[in-house]
């Protein structure tokens, strides 16, 4: 193991306290906002069979699932950028003591959102259009198989829709790998740029900078890395799953407690390995750094400052 590899794990070990609490903390928010829809769940799945067969149950039922889906989205995507940004934060700062990275996120929250946006318009609308299109294509060869008069067979419907699943599976390599690693830099250079004027522009292009410098061994080590850190956590969600499904219980409570234990076990495990792949890809922006700057890596401390 090279010094960089130390380095990195030592850093990565320093701020497992941090990630678990980070971790137990957001999904104990959740569990508190979601607390009426576990209520829900139990009373239907083990104490009451809803009649669906009723337009009033199916409106209402539709109701209240629709009312926590934007609450689910809303809560998720708040909650999942403010540890990103506390994480972030932690590692490019280089500090032990990581109690200041929360503070900074929460002043910077609604502007890191802003600027999130900005990155999905850029890197990642396209990649949703095409799903959107492609869903569209693939619903309309099975209507027209169902339900429109035509000469259509099983075999010319199946042989069309083919491209569909194709599709899919690119744009979600596509996205959750390509993209993830050509931003591998991004919210290093976002951090390191903030609060100069045109910040945002700086960004970009100091991203698009060191990316030049470093492109083909150090975007293959940011790819591998997403890939190594996904296949561990699926790894792990499946044994966890697995050994959740082989303790019986005799009560719904059991249930329940078991279902929640296996969340946060799943959570606490993502965490620590997205953790690990922004400790890898800030390992790599204080290389590409100092290649492009011809100087070591200096914090900003304008952060300090917000």
């Amino acid at each position: 193991m090279d010094n960089n590899q130390k380095d990195n794990t030592t850093k990565n070990s320093s701020n497992l306290p941090f990630i678990f609490r980070q971790s137990f903390l957001g999904s104990t928010l959740g569990a508190i906002i979601f607390l009426p829809l576990l209520v829900g769940y139990i009373y239907v799945k083990f104490f009451n069979h809803l009649d669906l067969s009723d337009l009033k149950t199916q409106f209402n039922v539709m109701i209240f699932i629709g009312i926590y889906a934007v609450i689910a989205a809303i809560y998720s995507f708040v909650i999942s950028q403010l540890q990103l940004m506390e994480r972030v934060i932690s590692l490019y700062t280089s500090k032990d003591n990581v109690d200041s990275s929360p503070v900074i996120a929460k002043k910077i929250l609604w502007d890191s959102i802003k600027f999130k946006l900005k990155i999905f318009l850029k890197y990642y609308s396209l990649a949703i259009i095409i799903s959107l299109a492609v869903f569209g294509y693939g619903f309309s060869v099975v209507y027209n198989f169902a339900f429109a008069d035509g000469d259509q067979n099983m075999t010319t419907a199946a042989l069309k829709l083919i491209i569909v699943p194709v599709v899919f599976l690119f744009d979600w390599v596509y996205y959750h790998y390509f993209i993830s690693a050509k931003l591998r830099y991004l919210w290093f250079s976002y951090i390191n740029n903030y609060g100069e004027i045109d910040s945002i522009q700086k960004t970009f292009e100091e991203m698009n900078d060191l990316n030049t410098v470093s492109k083909g061994e150090m975007f293959k080590k940011a790819l591998l890395t997403q890939i190594k850190n996904d296949s561990s956590v699926d790894v792990i969600r499946l044994g966890i799953g697995n050994s959740s499904n082989s303790i019986k219980t005799s009560n719904p409570l059991g249930e329940v407690t078991k279902d929640i234990a296996g969340g946060y076990s799943i959570g606490v495990t993502s965490d620590v390995a997205a953790n690990n792949t922004l400790g890898t890809y800030f390992d790599l922006y204080k290389k590409a750094y100092g290649e492009f700057y011809k100087k070591d890596f200096i914090v900003n401390s304008k952060i300090y400052n917000i």
